[in-house]
């Protein structure tokens, strides 16, 4: 059975981050489409929270993997997250499709120019 998950993106911002060998730049902050294209692919995991199941319809957050393709030179600009049946939020997912996904920046002791 397919499921449809409404997908809400929240995208949290930290002030720099520390790239990969081989990572694509970093665009500007103010290029927010750009930006978040490639914060989701730099990104290998996700906090996506869900009403939960268990907790009345609590708000609860999970930490996923996630992937845009099958490796670091292959972006869909699809997100996938793995996880699996055992976990609670296979069922808070059946139950209310509605996230929201958090990818977050990697924090570095270098500034990039951000005020």
């Amino acid at each position: 059975m397919k499921l449809l998950l409404l997908v809400t993106c929240l995208i949290i911002y930290a002030t720099a981050v520390l790239a990969r060998p081989g990572a694509a730049p970093r665009p500007p902050w103010a290029e927010k489409a750009r930006f978040a294209r490639w914060l989701v692919h730099e990104s290998n995991y996700t906090v996506l929270a869900s009403r939960s199941a268990h907790l009345g319809g609590a708000p609860f957050p999970n930490l996923l993997a996630t992937s845009d393709g099958r490796g670091w030179d292959d972006c869909t600009g699809q997100v996938y997250m793995y996880f699996g049946q055992m976990m609670s939020v296979y069922e808070d997912i059946q139950k209310s499709p509605t996230v929201t996904l958090g990818f977050f920046e990697v924090p570095s002791l270098v500034p990039h120019g951000i005020v």
